[in-house]
């Protein structure tokens, strides 16, 4: 987020509403799936602690949005010309778009945290598959490359990026269209990724003798799975119809953002 919006598109009310029962949701459901795992296996593996941390970024980019979105509307109040301008109105917008910044990093993070564990439960299914192993360390590898690549498409999305947070400072031409490419390449990587990893275990666990319950649990996962990626691109066709001058609006980045971490969650 680095221009100053005029439009909300949502109710500030309704966005910490939807903010805050995205977090009781995520919330219960980790503490549910660790609570049914430990009890089938009576250990906490390395794809739960990833979770942990997949929560844990979740819950820090929630936190930011709920401390700079009442400031948000504030600015976009003055922005519109419904308020006058008020003495602290460039202070806020320091905050926003530094907070912005940061929840915008936090949510690829919570995102990838989850392709890790993903990575790492059905690590187990390959342990002892010299070619399978190879292809998994691989995959690993480009993942977390992805990743790195999101948090500089970010840094890149402001030419100035270490004045990020003075006004005007991110706003130019050049930054309106890194800012979209910014957006368009996380899209592709998370896409990318989603699909290389459900591939991955394909043709293991199509010859493997399972359960009914245990190809229920699998086709839950890939159909999570499935569902990520149409949320992900509903989201940068949402983000794009709102953009303002041909910049994002914050809040539907804030609203999103919310939306798909919960659900790829």
């Amino acid at each position: 987020m680095t221009g100053i919006p005029k439009q909300s598109f949502i109710t500030l009310f309704r966005l910490k509403i939807i903010i805050w029962t995205m977090i009781g949701v995520n919330t219960t459901f980790l503490m549910a799936r660790t609570f049914a795992r430990y009890h089938k296996i009576r250990k906490v593996q390395l794809e739960d602690y990833m979770m942990f941390l997949a929560l844990a970024c979740f819950l820090s980019m929630a936190g930011v949005y709920l401390v700079a979105l009442p400031p948000l509307y504030r600015v976009i109040d003055v922005s519109a010309g419904r308020k006058p301008l008020y003495f602290s109105f460039f202070n806020d917008a320091y905050l926003i778009m530094k907070g912005f910044f940061a929840a915008a990093i936090l949510f690829w993070a919570t995102l990838w945290a989850v392709k890790v564990s993903l990575l790492l439960l059905f690590r187990h299914l390959m342990i002892g598959l010299t070619n399978y192993m190879r292809m998994w360390w691989t995959l690993l590898v480009f993942t977390l490359i992805t990743y790195i690549g999101c948090v500089i498409s970010e840094v890149l999305s402001c030419e100035h990026w270490f004045q990020i947070g003075v006004t005007g400072s991110c706003n130019s031409a050049r930054d309106e269209f890194a800012q979209k490419l910014s957006l368009f390449y996380a899209l592709a990587a998370d896409l990318i990724t989603d699909i290389l990893i459900m591939a991955l275990p394909m043709r293991l666990l199509w010859n493997l003798r399972i359960t009914a319950a245990e190809k229920i649990s699998v086709a839950c996962i890939f159909g999570v799975g499935v569902i990520c990626m149409i949320f992900a691109v509903i989201r940068i066709i949402s983000i794009s119809e709102k953009a303002e001058t041909g910049q994002a609006s914050p809040t539907w980045l804030a609203l999103w953002a919310v939306i798909e971490d919960s659900v790829g969650k």
